[in-house]
């Protein structure tokens, strides 16, 4: 026989659904949140346009108000730029 889990597991167990993705800055402040009613797709595609831009993160909030980070696109590093060295004639 297989092993059943104790009912406690069962009870009040429902499906967290995303309902909107958030986008805030590198300091963690709020810039925009698109709701899945655009669609799921839409949504994270319009969040993501707009973390992409300012460098932030986005994150999933379900139907319990919880948060979640997804992804975070990070402001890249300066490149170093090469000193030119002086050459010398001869």
């Amino acid at each position: 026989m297989g092993r059943v889990k104790p009912p406690h597991t069962f009870q009040n167990k429902k499906m967290k659904t995303i309902i909107r993705y958030l986008v805030r800055n590198s300091k963690g402040e709020y810039q925009s949140a698109y709701s899945t009613k655009l669609g799921n797709d839409n949504a994270f595609k319009y969040a993501t346009l707009t973390a992409r831009e300012i460098f932030g993160a986005i994150y999933s909030v379900d139907n319990n108000g919880d948060e979640k980070e997804i992804v975070s696109f990070p402001k890249p590093e300066p490149k170093k730029k090469k000193q030119k060295i002086a050459q010398e004639s001869i």
